[in-house]
């Protein structure tokens, strides 16, 4: 039986000095796949999952190697959503969806790779709809504010 998915969503995205700022792999990560998909990406999230199998190598008995964002553009329009996934230093995008219609878009890839254990539908469309509903979580926090 499946457990229960559980997961937070970290904004990494930081204004210091009027310049936004981040780690460095992370925006180096979101700039590469940013050309790759034609998108430009303008916040982005950390996924962390409370179960350590979630979207890792189905081959290996390594710990966690890969890591999990949400790159997100946001428009006064609307918000476009995508969950990738850091796989050493390429991408893999999981599945993306836009605020206004809700319509959940699975990758070809994503579903064709084999993982410990894969999201569902389900699980991807309460990823993206935590995110439309909170996009704080994802907000440029300000460096620059006393702590």
């Amino acid at each position: 039986m499946q457990k229960e998915l559980k997961f937070k969503i970290e904004g990494v995205l930081t204004r210091k000095g009027g310049h936004i700022d981040g780690p460095m792999p992370i925006l180096t990560f979101a700039r590469e796949m940013s050309l790759l998909s034609g998108n430009h990406f303008n916040r982005i999230g950390r996924i962390v999952f409370d179960d350590a199998d979630v979207l890792q190598d189905d081959s290996s008995d390594r710990g966690p190697m890969y890591e999990h964002f949400v790159l997100v553009t946001e428009s006064d329009d609307d918000l476009v959503v995508s969950i990738w996934m850091k796989i050493d230093s390429d991408g893999l995008p999981v599945a993306m969806a836009l605020r206004s219609d809700r319509k959940v878009r699975i990758t070809p890839i994503y579903k064709r790779s084999p993982f410990r254990r894969k999201l569902t539908q389900a699980e991807i469309t309460l990823i993206l709809d935590h995110v439309f509903e909170h996009p704080e979580l994802i907000a440029i926090k300000d460096g620059d504010a006393a702590p």
